[in-house]
């Protein structure tokens, strides 16, 4: 892996994996600060527009196993942040994954999710090896269809 860390703080980690041109947005711990947290979503609003200048598209994952006691604003925040960078996504974006192994996280996120409906593949997963099979079957699909 050929890993470059974008930003490291206390509570959130934002790297990208350009071997694989996944963008990793990780919740390290269940500390919640609010000042990492609109550091941690600047920078990664910044990622995207750079990507979208760049024309480089990127998978993207958001893990967030290591979540504890966290406002529902901070999902909120989340959702309308993925809303707002839409536009770019069509370009930039080819799939994204939420990594969650709590059943109680997929029913709390779930229907906040559900409700930011994305024009690129987006799924729940438990483990980074599920992430890159939803990827691999999102990159084939959409093969299929440029090839029909």
């Amino acid at each position: 892996m050929h890993i470059l860390a974008l930003i490291k703080l206390k509570t959130v980690f934002l790297y990208l994996d350009s071997s694989k041109k996944i963008l990793h947005f990780e919740i390290t711990c269940s500390d919640y600060s609010k000042e990492e947290f609109i550091t941690i979503m600047e920078y990664f609003k910044n990622f995207w527009i750079l990507a979208n200048e760049n024309h480089i598209k990127y998978n993207m994952i958001i893990d967030v196993c290591n979540i504890g006691v966290y406002p529902l604003s901070i999902f909120e925040n989340i959702k309308n942040t993925l809303i707002q960078l839409e536009p770019l996504f069509l370009d930039c974006l080819h799939s994204s994954c939420l990594i969650t192994d709590s059943n109680l996280a997929i029913t709390i996120l779930k229907p906040l999710f559900s409700i930011y409906k994305s024009n690129r593949p987006f799924t729940f997963v438990s483990t980074y090896d599920e992430a890159l099979l939803f990827f691999n079957k999102s990159e084939n699909k959409l093969s299929e269809k440029i090839l029909n």
